[in-house]
């Protein structure tokens, strides 16, 4: 079938807009104007654009911005077990993704000589947080941390000037079960995802 002189002008629109979506969809060059097309060139034009349609979309990975980790101030007695129950604080970048699940945090514990979290280790934890805790959801903008995070330190036979600092360190949970999962940052660079906090050491009277 072949257009007549009455129904040019209708086709010669049908074809500016073909053109226009196939530059879109193939970035190639083409001809301006088609003055006639047949039916079944129509046909073929509209079957290729079918099987060459984009899939979805990726989905987005949440991106979380860590400014700061400290543990809070906890008093220590030598020669003693000691049962401690620490609050951390965490600043995040309001800009950051919010995020829930399980199991999407961990978070390291151990004492430290130095400021810097070097040095012999007492005591280190590598996943301080029960289940809940680990689940705990960010959500801005809302203070993020964990209160009464569970630490036991023998101090005996041992000085306070061994475990003169508690430091922690947040990462992501190992199996996070948050699909697609998250990616965590440190800012102004990655150390800020560590923290120390200077002790109080209480001596047992003799």
């Amino acid at each position: 079938m072949f257009p007549n002189e009455n129904n040019k002008y209708h086709y010669d629109q049908l074809s500016s807009l073909l053109i226009s979506t196939i530059r879109e969809s193939f970035h190639a060059s083409v001809p301006q104007t088609i003055a006639f097309i047949s039916c079944h060139i129509y046909h073929f034009i509209a079957t290729t654009t079918f099987l060459t349609t984009r899939g979805p979309p990726r989905q987005h990975r949440p991106y979380i911005v860590i400014q700061h980790v400290r543990p809070e101030e906890v008093d220590i007695t030598e020669e003693a077990q000691n049962q401690l129950d620490i609050d951390v604080e965490i600043i995040y970048n309001q800009r950051s993704d919010e995020v829930s699940g399980s199991n999407l945090w961990r978070l390291e514990l151990w004492t430290s000589p130095k400021p810097d979290g070097s040095g012999t280790r007492l005591v280190s934890i590598n996943q301080a947080l029960t289940e809940a805790q680990s689940g705990k959801a960010l959500v801005r903008p809302y203070p993020f941390g964990f209160t009464n995070v569970r630490m036991s330190l023998d101090m005996r036979g041992n000085r306070c000037s061994y475990a003169r600092y508690i430091c922690a360190r947040l990462t992501n949970a190992p199996y996070s079960h948050l699909e697609p999962d998250f990616d965590l940052a440190g800012e102004p660079n990655y150390s800020a995802l560590q923290g120390c906090t200077k002790t109080r050491c209480l001596r047992k009277s003799e």
